[in-house]
């Protein structure tokens, strides 16, 4: 439920496309490479810290669950600091109304004996999409980290292939930029 005491969360498809998220001085890191999206990570923990069951998936269906499961999952591991995972879980698709994910919880080096049809109160939808092993989607798309504009003199965008579409901005004023 305390998502600060989650140190590294690493996430790991059936076809072996991985990511490792770990939480570091700088903010969260994908692959120890690149700064993590913001909205991306507080998304994770969000849905980590949120996620309920709402019922052992039916008997009925069970084999069918299982058998999709264990052709296509990702594995889902949480850490709080120790070598071992504090949380391991398989997430699958979405349940046949698609306001709820398959899961199945992983006790030791095995999984549970029964999945679960989990959501997160006050969203409908399943939250699959949620564990990207896309290492590309985690990296952050902030170029430049200015958080002072003030700071900020001048910027040139140079286009060599097309020199007439280049420009360049200049301070005027503590509120103001001319383009050139």
């Amino acid at each position: 439920k305390d998502v600060k005491t989650i140190t590294k969360i690493v996430i790991e498809e059936t076809e072996k496309n991985r990511v490792e998220l770990t939480k570091t001085a700088k903010g969260w890191m994908v692959n120890n490479k690149y700064i993590v999206r913001d909205e991306l990570i507080n998304q994770l923990l969000g849905v980590i810290s949120k996620l309920e069951s709402l019922s052992p998936v039916p008997a009925n269906g069970h084999d069918n669950v299982m058998r999709e499961m264990i052709d296509h999952h990702v594995k889902a591991e949480i850490y709080t600091g120790g070598q071992q995972p504090a949380k391991s879980y398989w997430v699958g698709g979405p349940n046949v109304e698609k306001n709820g994910t398959y899961m199945l919880l992983q006790v030791g080096d095995n999984p549970a004996s029964r999945p679960h049809i989990t959501y997160v109160p006050d969203y409908r939808g399943y939250v699959t999409p949620v564990y990207c092993t896309d290492e590309e989607t985690w990296r952050s798309r902030i170029l430049y980290n200015i958080t002072d504009i003030k700071k900020l003199e001048s910027l040139a965008i140079d286009y060599p292939a097309k020199p007439g579409n280049s420009f360049s901005l200049a301070r005027v004023s503590d509120d103001s930029f001319a383009v050139y």
